[in-house]
């Protein structure tokens, strides 16, 4: 799939005083949408001498779309300890003669109880004209960006926040956020369904759903000293329910990162040279996995290899891929500017220090060895070193 975009953008800022900040603006983007475009070869020999030859060729036209947008905000000081945000955007998404519109309402409110602690709540309402189409059942991790169409409308979300911070002034904050975000129009592949089926277009492999996403965000930082970084971690759901995939039962999201951990530090060793080291870890993604298969006979053959298999899903993505984590290790080095201000940088970093073995798809066999079926795992990006140069002027 493709995506071309020609996009013209204006944004204002007014500040009439000292308790009012207005930013204001506008845009426009040409989109060029090509969702899909793919083949196949059909080749018949006889005793090593070839009989036919065959390419078929599937691409899907291309879809324009015409986006407008247009937002006003005020941040507004209320008091010495209140403090808001008021904020609206409108948009609309023209293709093929159809025409959709979204009036977007954000609010957020703020409360300082003194210098060093602080709350903060917001509640925003959001349209997306492009989606995310995921295929939970393909052996790699093929996603697929396509356009809203006449029958298939925007994408639109609601979110709730609300969180506390908390700066010890001497170098220290902490922060501590829940959300929930609801979700309507998103769409999924009806059950047996994928981008691969050459012969169906995938605006007609579909369905309509609505999805929710709720958790809750902790962030610890230190920004003082030579030795400086930040600690973050997510605990979050997110899940999916449509009419009739996996029964109308709610399923876990393709992108249904249970845990999040982020580690970043830096050490500032002098004024030309800093070490920093970055740790991730995640959650696997789910996969959707048949744990049963039965033989396909037809009437007329009784080969199991030209009548294939039949799978059985207990459900929509009911099995989780291994957690992915690494850490990552870089030095810089720092020439000193000279009259003129400029200055060249040098980069050493490690890629996956440890050479963590993380899965990058997945996909079932038979292993002949063992004499049962197997999940094998095919993973990218070993220990990988690599430097940059940077000159500024």
């Amino acid at each position: 799939s493709g995506i071309n975009d020609w996009t013209a953008n204006v944004d204002l800022e007014f500040l009439p005083n000292d308790k009012h900040d207005i930013r204001l603006g506008g845009g426009y983007i040409f989109h060029t949408f090509k969702p899909e475009a793919h083949g196949s070869t059909e080749l018949e020999t006889l005793q090593g001498d070839t009989l036919s030859n065959r390419r078929s060729d599937y691409f899907s036209e291309n879809i324009v779309g015409h986006e407008t947008s247009l937002y006003a905000e005020d941040e507004i000081t209320l008091s010495e300890k209140w403090k808001t945000n008021l904020g609206v955007h409108f948009s609309t998404f023209s293709t093929e003669g159809k025409t959709y519109w979204s009036l977007q309402p954000r609010i957020s409110l703020g409360y300082e109880v003194n210098r060093k602690l602080s709350f903060k709540t917001s509640y925003s309402e959001m349209s997306q004209y492009i989606h995310l189409l995921e295929s939970s059942n393909l052996r790699q991790p093929t996603d697929l960006w396509v356009p809203v169409t006449p029958k298939l409308p925007p994408m639109f979300s609601r979110q709730v926040t609300l969180g506390s911070f908390y700066d010890t002034r001497k170098g220290y904050n902490f922060s501590m956020e829940g959300f929930y975000k609801n979700m309507n129009k998103l769409l999924e592949y009806k059950d047996g369904s994928s981008w691969v089926t050459a012969t169906i277009p995938w605006y007609e492999q579909v369905e309509s759903g609505k999805g929710r996403v709720y958790g809750i965000e902790f962030f610890a930082q230190k920004n003082q000293g030579k030795l400086t970084g930040w600690v973050g971690y997510t605990l979050a759901w997110n899940d999916r329910k449509f009419p009739t995939i996996n029964g109308g039962k709610r399923f876990p999201a393709k992108y249904d990162h249970r845990h999040n951990v982020k580690i970043n530090t830096t050490y500032k060793l002098s004024e030309k040279i800093d070490f920093s080291a970055a740790w991730t870890f995640s959650s696997g993604n789910t996969y959707t996995l048949a744990l049963e298969k039965y033989p396909a006979f037809l009437e007329e053959s009784f080969d199991l290899y030209d009548n294939g298999w039949i799978e059985k899903y207990e459900g929509r993505n009911n099995f989780r891929i291994p957690p992915t984590h690494h850490l990552d290790l870089s030095m810089n080095y720092y020439r000193k500017k000279n009259a003129k201000g400029r200055q060249s940088i040098w980069n050493f970093t490690i890629f996956n220090v440890y050479n963590q073995v993380c899965p990058y798809y997945i996909y079932p066999r038979y292993d002949e060895e063992k004499q049962r079926n197997v999940v094998v795992q095919v993973s990218l990006l070993p220990v990988l070193p690599s430097f940059s140069y940077t000159y500024k002027f």
